[in-house]
């Protein structure tokens, strides 16, 4: 009798994940909406505003900083859209000398 509800259970999880019109699953490409051009600053801003000249676009990636001069304070780069349930993907690179002062990982 143990052997036969184990097997009816694992058969009624089986059902429920094959035939559940309320299934969940991330977010597939065809409904992405790209917030960055690759080719301009367009919707996005930077904080705060009179540290503008450290951000740029380059070869399609936004760019802080020029890992030559130390930047004396946090400036951060937001978008101007308002997004609500989102998924962020993205790729980042750090790079240059902790020892100068040149690399920030916040």
């Amino acid at each position: 009798m143990v052997k036969l509800l184990k097997n009816s259970a694992q058969i009624f999880v089986f059902y429920i994940l094959l035939f559940n019109p309320y299934f969940v699953s991330g977010q597939n490409f065809n409904q992405t909406t790209p917030i960055f051009d690759g080719k301009s600053m367009k919707g996005w801003k930077v904080f705060p505003s009179d540290h503008e000249a450290l951000w740029k676009v380059q070869d399609s990636v936004l760019v802080g900083g020029n890992g030559v001069l130390k930047i004396a304070e946090n400036n951060y780069l937001y978008t101007t859209d308002n997004f609500e349930d989102f998924e962020l993907r993205c790729l980042f690179r750090l790079s240059g000398d902790a020892n100068t002062g040149l690399i920030n990982s916040g």
